[in-house]
């Protein structure tokens, strides 16, 4: 099997994945596994995209074996991006499974990789992270430092979908500090990139974004129908964490409107979602970003 075709293949795995089609995308991912060349970048690259998709759909031990084991290839083969995206995705686990430090560890040593290689889309993408990290960690002023930095990585890409993505981290940056018109401006921008991008599961997560804005601001009829939106997008594309965490955010929606049948019927399934995760508690925070579903090529194009 010539490179070409190997590489044909993975790139229209990543692009399968990008728009929420991930059963064609680890189809593809798991044929070019079986084809490249052992111990091989390539190799690598499926492994950690078929990592990535297996942490999109909620299997995070499969996922987090996957990233292990492009972290030990990536160093074998002294490949900094290859180790720099398996450090961002464990960070993203550990940060999912409540080990900050662990995970902040992680990320640093990623985003130390991503700033030595000029890799502006890698600096985005963990800066995005460390923000979440810090929000949750009650750092706001420090959040909202680190999601400018992701946003002026990402405007140096050619990567909408991405530029998407740190808009609604600014955004939850913004509302984190009561700053309620920076939040709906971001959020708004957010959905249009992601939907200029086909990146569907970026206007699943929009709509999670806008449903946090609303609860906050004490409309919970417009958090509810977000949310829903969100859930029902994010359900279609079996992204498991993204519809958890709508459902979770449409239970708090309906409490507030008093439909406590309906508010009863979306915590349950928010607790059937993270009880699938392995997270038994509730966290109405927005997943962690993985580098696994980045297409590889140069710095300044989007990593």
């Amino acid at each position: 099997m010539s490179a070409t075709s190997l590489e044909a293949r993975l790139s229209e795995a990543m692009r399968c994945a990008r728009t929420g089609q991930f059963g064609r995308a680890e189809q593809l991912a798991l044929t070019v596994l079986a084809d490249a060349p052992i111990d091989g970048c390539v190799q690598a690259r499926a492994a950690n995209l078929l990592g990535g998709i297996a942490f999109e759909q909620g299997r995070l031990h499969e996922a987090e074996e996957r990233f292990e084991l492009v972290l030990r290839q990536g160093r074998l083969i002294r490949d900094g991006e290859l180790v720099a995206r398996a450090a961002n995705n464990l960070a993203s686990i550990a940060h999912m499974r409540g080990k900050p430090q662990l995970a902040a560890s992680l990320y640093q040593g990623a985003l130390g990789v991503w700033r030595r290689l000029g890799h502006e889309a890698g600096v985005a993408q963990t800066c995005h992270n460390l923000a979440l990290l810090a929000r949750e960690g009650g750092a706001h002023e420090r959040a909202a430092e680190l999601a400018e930095e992701a946003v002026a990585a990402a405007s140096r890409t050619s990567d909408v979908a991405l530029q998407s993505l740190v808009r609604v981290g600014r955004a939850e940056a913004a509302l984190a500090l009561s700053d309620f018109a920076a939040a709906h401006a971001n959020v708004e921008c957010a959905r249009r990139l992601a939907r200029a991008s086909g990146d569907w599961l970026g206007v699943a997560d929009g709509r999670r974004a806008e449903a946090r804005v609303a609860l906050a601001e004490g409309r919970p009829g417009a958090a509810l129908r977000a949310a829903l939106a969100g859930y029902h997008r994010a359900r279609r594309l079996g992204a498991t964490h993204v519809a958890t965490e709508c459902a979770e955010l449409a239970g708090q929606a309906a409490a507030q409107l008093r439909r406590h049948p309906n508010a009863e019927r979306f915590y349950r399934l928010a607790h059937e979602g993270y009880l699938a995760l392995g997270l038994p508690r509730g966290r109405s925070e927005p997943v962690p970003w993985l580098t696994a579903l980045q297409p590889a090529g140069a710095a300044s194009a989007g990593g």
